[in-house]
Parts: structure tokens; C-alpha cells; sequence
């Protein structure tokens, strides 16, 4: 018994010294005394060698010890988790923008169409309609000054696209 006690008292001491600001430090230090074949398991099991009359005593002994372990695990768990929060979030930051949705297929494709003719040397320029000068059937070939026309956009070459502009402005 006075064994028991004296093993006790040293592990008391040991651990009242831990101090740890990694989580797998943490974690080794739950495995080595609380798990299931750790340190308090094994002095539960050498409760077998106390005498009856001294059981109670020594119970309520390692009920203590027990709960020291575990109070000091919780405590260390909980600094790591305060440190870890503090470093790593900051709170005055705004938000991440949550993402609300995507571009419809037509639309996609639109804008590449749009982009691949941009990079061929097309100006873009956007209008409600296109006049009814430039709709008319009357267009000889090679007279319009459009190389491509689509609903609400025009294509318009760079020698051109000044000239067609201004017509639009009109």
C-alpha cells in the first residue's frame, strides 16, 4: 500500500509538471495515462495486491488520482485549442462570399464565341437593335461593314469598326 502511494505522489509530480502547446503532445499524454493500458489503468489492477481493510482508502486514493489525470488532460487540451484558435482565425476579417450560383451553358459559350473573336483582332460593341439600314436586303456583297452580326452584338473589323460605331451612334 505505502507503495502504492509513493508511485502515486511521483506520477502526481510528473504530471503537474506537463506542459504542452502541440494537440499530438496532448493526445499522447491521454494514451499514456488514460488509455486503456495506460498508467491509471495499470495502478486500478494493482488494487488486487492492497488488503480488504485498506481497499476503501486506497480507492478513494486513485478515484482522486484519476480525476487530478484527467482534469490536467482537459486542461492542456484546452490551452492547446485557445492557442490554435487565436493564431490561426482572425475574426475581424471579413467572410468568405459564398458562391451563388454558375453561368448558364448559351451564356458561356457566348463569351468564349466572344473572346476567340477578340483575339483575332474583332472590336465588340453592344446596341439595343441594329438599324434598318444595315437589315436590309439591299446589302451588296462585301458592302456591309459587319464580318459577323449576332442579336444585340455586332463584330466589326478594326478598319472598320470607327465608321460602324459612329453609324450606330447616329
Amino acid at each position: 500500500m505505502e507503495n502504492l502511494w509513493q508511485q502515486i505522489d511521483a506520477l502526481r509530480i510528473e504530471i503537474g509538471s506537463i506542459t504542452t502547446t502541440h494537440p499530438e503532445e496532448v493526445e499522447a499524454f491521454r494514451i499514456k495515462y488514460l488509455g486503456t493500458k495506460g498508467v491509471v489503468k495499470q495502478l486500478m489492477t494493482a488494487m488486487k495486491e492492497v488488503p480488504a481493510e485498506r481497499k476503501k482508502e486506497a480507492g478513494q486514493l486513485l478515484n482522486e488520482f484519476k480525476s487530478f489525470v484527467a482534469a490536467h488532460y482537459e486542461q492542456l487540451l484546452a490551452s492547446v485549442t485557445t492557442e490554435s484558435d487565436q493564431s490561426d482565425i482572425d475574426l475581424s476579417l471579413p467572410g468568405q462570399p459564398f458562391p451563388l450560383g454558375s453561368r448558364h451553358p448559351v451564356t458561356l459559350m457566348k463569351n468564349r464565341i466572344v473572346s476567340i473573336f477578340q483575339r483575332l483582332g474583332f472590336a465588340i460593341g453592344y446596341c439595343v437593335r441594329i438599324p434598318a439600314v444595315y437589315r436590309s436586303a439591299k446589302w451588296k456583297k462585301g458592302s456591309c461593314p459587319f464580318a459577323c452580326s449576332c442579336p444585340g452584338v455586332y463584330f466589326a473589323t478594326r478598319r472598320s469598326a470607327p465608321e460602324a460605331i459612329a453609324s450606330f451612334i447616329k
